[in-house]
């Protein structure tokens, strides 16, 4: 798990003649903000449409982004589509898995992540459960660095148990969590 990754340039040149069923696209909003949806048909009725199939950002969901929502997460969603003007979609996107991205070398400005899926008629969202990290007991936010306890392979993010990047990158650097380190402090009365 990381959260030190490299941003990308912005990609130019789209070209809307390469749209097809499936693409994931970038859509200027009116507000000037970015929104990504997948593209499900086309239509070429008073001009060419495009229906599209919106990602929801944390900020728009029930109880709105928090502390373990990564940057450039989304979520996914089956119920709410509709049609726009081709000419507002200005690029493609990738929305990967969180395991893909965190896999990624370098994230580029049109990369995305998804690890739930949302149903804004009902406000869930699938898996409702996501495995938890670190003391403060969040979900994985790639954007924070984490670190992995050599003796219980727990992960914890630096900034909860104060590891800084300088430490890390020294050579030959590990880390034990405070649960091992009192664990080897304790002696043995197992055999008492």
């Amino acid at each position: 798990m990381r959260g030190d990754k490299k941003k990308g340039p912005l990609k130019k040149g789209f070209d809307p003649s390469q749209l097809e069923e499936g693409s994931i696209v970038s859509v200027n909003g009116e507000d000037e903000d970015i929104y990504i949806a997948e593209v499900l048909e086309f239509e070429s009725k008073g001009g060419p449409q495009v229906k599209l199939r919106w990602f929801y950002k944390p900020e728009d969901v029930v109880y709105g982004r928090q502390v373990w929502h990564g940057s450039k997460e989304l979520f996914k969603q089956t119920q709410v589509s509709d049609w726009n003007s081709v000419h507002s979609v200005t690029g493609f996107c990738k929305v990967h898995t969180l395991e893909e991205y965190q896999d990624l070398d370098l994230v580029e400005e049109d990369d995305y992540f998804c690890r739930q899926a949302y149903k804004p008629n009902s406000g869930e969202f699938v898996p409702d459960i996501v495995p938890v990290f670190c003391v403060c007991e969040t979900p994985y936010n790639p954007d924070r660095p984490m670190v992995e306890c050599e003796d219980c392979s727990d992960w914890f993010h630096w900034s909860c148990v104060g590891v800084r990047s300088k430490d890390t990158r020294r050579r030959g650097y590990t880390y034990t969590c405070t649960s091992c380190l009192m664990k080897k402090a304790s002696p043995d009365t197992s055999e008492i």
